[in-house]
C-alpha cells in the first residue's frame, strides 16, 4: 500500500509568506472599496437630455425620430391649487382667466406659456410658467379626450416661481 504525503512547506516559508498574503488581501479590499466610492460619486444625469438645453429642444428631438407625433394634439389637463385661475395663450395674448382644472390640446415639441393668478397666500402675484410636451400617450381610438396627461401645478411650485 502506497502512502500519499501532503506537501508541507517549511515553517520558515509559511512565516514569511503569511504576512505578504495578508498584505495583498488587505490592499485588494481597500482598492475595491475605493473603486466603489468613486462610482457612487458620479452625478446622476441623462446624457441625452441635459438640464442646460433650451426650452423645446427635447420635443424637437422627439419629432425628428419620426412616428405618429407630427400634428398630434396631445390632450392635457392642468390642475392648479384650489382657487387659482389660469389663462392659456391665444393669438399672441392670453385667454380670459378660468378656474383650474383646464383642459387643452397641445402640439408635441412646442413650448406653451400660461398665466396663473389668484395664487393662495400670495395676493396680487402672477406667474407665467411654461409646458413642453415631449411625447404622447396612445389612448383607444376616438377616446383621446378621456385620457389627458395630468399636469399638477402645486402651490409650492407657484411660490418658488414667484420668488424667482
Amino acid at each position: 500500500m502506497t502512502m500519499v504525503r501532503t506537501l508541507r512547506l517549511p515553517n520558515v516559508v509559511v512565516a514569511v509568506c503569511r504576512p505578504l498574503l495578508a498584505g495583498r488581501m488587505l490592499a485588494t479590499v481597500v482598492m475595491l472599496l475605493a473603486a466603489g466610492s468613486v462610482v457612487a460619486q458620479q452625478p446622476k444625469m441623462h446624457y441625452r437630455h441635459s438640464s442646460n438645453l433650451p426650452p423645446g429642444a427635447i420635443g424637437r428631438a422627439q419629432l425628428q425620430r419620426g412616428g405618429p407625433l407630427h400634428g398630434y394634439f396631445q390632450p392635457v389637463e392642468i390642475v392648479g391649487p384650489k382657487g387659482a385661475k389660469l389663462a392659456l395663450t391665444k393669438g399672441g395674448g392670453f385667454e380670459p382667466l378660468q378656474q383650474t382644472p383646464r383642459r387643452a390640446g397641445l402640439l408635441i415639441g412646442q413650448v406653451y406659456r400660461f398665466r396663473v393668478t389668484n395664487i393662495p397666500d400670495q395676493p396680487g402675484v402672477e406667474v407665467f410658467p411654461t409646458i413642453e410636451i415631449i411625447d404622447r400617450i396612445y389612448p383607444p381610438a376616438g377616446r383621446e379626450a378621456e385620457f389627458p396627461i395630468p399636469i399638477h401645478v402645486t402651490a409650492g411650485d407657484l411660490f418658488l416661481a414667484a420668488r424667482g
